[in-house]
């Protein structure tokens, strides 16, 4: 019987953990600090110190290196 392969196996790039200091840019709000705990070639997982309402469209900025990605 075959070991079902779970969907972070399956990708070529899978998710990795990290933790960077970043700030999440959105449209006509100050910049909100945050952690990336995780990354990968399609997505990143932000971590926030508090419960926020993120729009659709959002920057992130990673600190210390000025390098920014553009996010949904």
């Amino acid at each position: 019987m075959k070991t079902p392969i779970q969907n972070s196996e399956r990708r070529s790039f899978g998710r990795r953990p990290t933790y960077q200091h970043a700030e999440a840019l959105m449209a006509k709000r100050a910049p909100v600090r945050c952690i990336v705990r995780d990354i990968s070639i399609s997505g990143a997982m932000l971590e926030f110190n508090e419960p926020i309402s993120l729009p659709y469209r959002i920057q992130v900025r990673w600190e210390g290196s000025g390098l920014t990605a553009n996010c949904e």
